[in-house]
């Protein structure tokens, strides 16, 4: 699972093209946490990669839009958005990976919730920026 917010998700999109252009096939979901539909980045990226791509999921959560039909989720990721997303691929939490990229106070805060669903560190990797 990579889960990102602001400029985190770029990495996160490198990484997901990436796994397109050699053929993935194992489940992966991208999680972007964003203010709202217009602060997305890639979105329409994002669009058209997980139209081609099976074995991609993009799901994204607004905290600054509450109304938007667009999406499921409007809050900031915590461990209940986690643990439904897993589950949505047909695993538990701590059957997955993470790559957790965005400001240092959002990494910390979901290093934390992926954590308390029972997922050993080791599983966990992240990039932070101020």
């Amino acid at each position: 699972m990579l889960i990102g917010a602001g400029s985190g998700v770029a990495p996160l999109m490198s990484i997901a093209r990436y796994a397109a252009a050699r053929g993935a096939s194992v489940p992966m979901v991208l999680l972007s946490s964003s203010r709202d539909r217009s602060t997305v980045l890639f979105r329409a990226s994002l669009e058209g990669l997980e139209r081609r791509a099976p074995w991609l999921s993009v799901v994204h959560t607004f905290t600054r839009s509450p109304g938007e039909g667009y999406i499921r989720y409007h809050r900031r990721v915590d461990a209940s958005m986690i643990n439904e997303v897993a589950h949505a691929l047909g695993l538990g939490p701590a059957d997955m990976s993470y790559l957790v990229a965005g400001p240092a106070a959002m990494v910390g805060a979901v290093r934390e919730a992926i954590s308390s669903l029972g997922v050993p560190d080791a599983r966990v990797s992240s990039e932070s920026h101020a």
